[in-house]
């Protein structure tokens, strides 16, 4: 599965909650709360283990304030830079 789910799929005023739970569990992993209720949430990278892979931190703003998540992404970002950064070559 990648990418964004469509509009609507997971629409709460369903009366098929076995096509929804179904849908919701795709996407539930630890952002199930904020997959399920729309609130604006990301994850940036700011740590690296010893073997160079991104640890994401999860962020979350009040419905509709992305606006609040962009810019503390980049505030992040010029404090701790993650553009450049790769995982090794395996």
């Amino acid at each position: 599965m990648s990418g964004a789910l469509k509009l609507g799929v997971l629409d709460t005023d369903t009366a098929d909650t076995g096509d929804y739970m179904t849908e919701f569990s795709r996407f539930f992993g630890f952002t199930n709360l904020f997959n399920a209720t729309g609130q604006p949430s990301m994850s940036v990278p700011l740590y690296w283990t010893e073997e160079n892979l991104p640890v994401g931190i999860q962020f979350t703003a009040a419905f509709g304030k992305e606006d609040v998540l962009l810019r503390l992404a980049s505030q992040l970002e010029q404090a701790r830079p993650w553009s450049k950064k790769r995982p090794p070559d395996i």
